[in-house]
């Protein structure tokens, strides 16, 4: 929250803030001020009616949704990793995903028609607000995404549960885009047909597939490793 009234760009409308924490809050409410961040200030039973969580921790923000400029001039400055979700319908799922890749230092998520919307609740706190760091695009689908990438020399890399080449001999490609597909249906077969790679995580237990937020976690941290941890000769 500190990090976010902070911005120079002023996401944050106002604050709503619970009476009962104002003096535990106090650094919140002197960066408001500053900011000149209008505040409310409600008592507790009123804050918890108003709150969405179950357990509300005295503050609540409302904030702008961020607007980017078209996916073609996003791409422009996208140096090397790109995410893109395709009817992921758990909101918690999108906002891990988006989470994990603004932690990687990915460039920009896009999603599709079908996604949960990354802006509510939900995925919003599972993204723990990296939902409002990152660029998160919404595209009709694939097909209108695809050349584009193409053309600007990005790679796409389909996760699939079996039959890909193994995650962890993989050598990701300078320009990479990840195409994650729906929980239960996989990366639809436009998709499947777009991607230049297929890449499986090996499993050795006895179940079938991974959660796709895992899985994507498991798969952006190989590619940071590459790109900034392995010396290449």
């Amino acid at each position: 929250m500190q990090e976010l009234l902070q911005q120079r760009d002023k996401q944050v409308l106002f604050l709503v803030l619970e009476k009962e924490r104002l003096k535990r809050l106090e650094p919140l409410l002197t960066l408001a001020k500053q900011a000149k961040i209008p505040i409310i200030v409600l008592d507790a039973a009123l804050f918890k009616e108003v709150a969405v969580s179950e357990t509300p921790q005295g503050v609540l923000a409302v904030v702008k949704i961020p607007t980017h400029k078209n996916f073609s001039e996003v791409l422009e400055t996208s140096p090397a990793c790109v995410v893109v979700m395709e009817e992921i319908q758990d909101p918690s799922n999108v906002g891990a995903i988006i989470r994990t890749a603004s932690a990687v230092g990915a460039s920009c998520v896009f999603y599709t028609k079908g996604t949960a919307d990354p802006f509510s609740p939900k995925a919003v706190r599972a993204s723990a607000g990296a939902v409002l760091n990152l660029p998160v695009i919404k595209i009709e689908n694939l097909l209108n995404l695809t050349p584009t990438l193409k053309e600007k020399g990005f790679k796409l890399v389909a996760t699939v549960v079996k039959g890909g080449e193994d995650l962890f001999t993989f050598s990701f490609p300078k320009k990479t885009v990840l195409l994650l597909g729906n929980e239960a249906k996989g990366l639809s077969a436009e998709g499947m047909v777009a991607s230049d790679y297929k890449l499986t995580i090996p499993i050795i237990g006895k179940v079938e597939s991974l959660n796709v937020a895992v899985a994507a976690g498991i798969v952006l941290y190989q590619w940071l490793i590459q790109r900034f941890y392995i010396v290449k000769t």
